[in-house]
């Protein structure tokens, strides 16, 4: 288990998010909790892609993206999306990458 953990807040802010139902990472009330999520990875991981390794400190969280490894839009993952365990950060190329390749 990881050192991060979800407050009563977040849990409301993902039941929120699920009820609107469409993309639920996508929804605005999960800015916050995506923000924590970002941060902790970052800090976990050495301030390092999951797969190429490439430093990120100094970068702007806009160029890194939580990554889901096993990945949320597929229907026999989408009950993983908001376990710790299955989110890590990766630079938007590996990201990117990942997606392209369906792996």
């Amino acid at each position: 288990m990881t050192g991060l953990s979800f407050t009563k807040g977040d849990m409301n802010s993902i039941r929120l998010a699920i009820s609107e139902g469409g993309k639920i990472w996508e929804s605005k009330h999960l800015a916050t909790l995506k923000r924590k999520i970002k941060n902790y990875y970052r800090k976990t991981q050495g301030e390092q892609c999951c797969y190429c390794r490439k430093n990120s400190t100094g970068e702007f969280n806009m160029v890194l993206d939580i990554e889901h490894v096993l990945p949320k839009g597929k229907a026999a993952f989408r009950k993983f999306m908001f376990h710790l365990e299955n989110l890590s950060v990766a630079c938007k190329r590996c990201n990117m990458l990942v997606k392209k390749d369906d792996i």
